[in-house]
């Protein structure tokens, strides 16, 4: 399996970021689920949590 960098890592993160961003300024805050962000942000929910 490959080794995942540093980089890679915080380049998914602001990915998530600007995917919630995105859907709390679309939707708000408590009407923005996961699945939304997941949506947003082109990811997989097992992508997510890896």
């Amino acid at each position: 399996m490959p080794k995942i960098t540093q980089a890679h890592l915080e380049a998914r993160r602001q990915q998530i970021l600007d995917a919630a961003f995105a859907c709390f300024a679309r939707q708000g805050f408590r009407q923005t689920t996961m699945q939304d962000i997941f949506r947003e942000a082109h990811l997989s929910a097992g992508a997510m949590h890896r």
